[in-house]
């Protein structure tokens, strides 16, 4: 059985921005709680998420390019990356 979004981060998910990775077909997203924040991604069927980053400080604005993910911090005001 594949695992699933929980409907609490689903709703979550359908006030923000999902992002699409258009080579790989992943959707990605930040779920933005304080100090517990995190980057996750899953296939675009959203089955199957995994959360590449936890810990963040209210997460907001996912960017991709080629080889990283983005995004920015609006607790402490910054900008992260991480490898893809």
């Amino acid at each position: 059985m594949k695992a699933q979004i929980p409907p609490t981060e689903f709703a979550w998910l359908a006030r923000r921005a999902i992002l699409r990775d258009a080579w790989r077909s992943f959707v990605y997203w930040a779920i933005g709680y304080s100090g517990t924040g995190s980057i996750r991604k899953s296939t675009s069927t959203f089955a199957n998420p995994v959360t590449l980053v936890a810990g963040q400080a209210r997460p907001r604005g996912v960017a991709i390019d080629a080889t990283h993910v983005y995004w920015t911090n609006f607790e402490d005001r910054t900008v992260r990356r991480m490898s893809r």
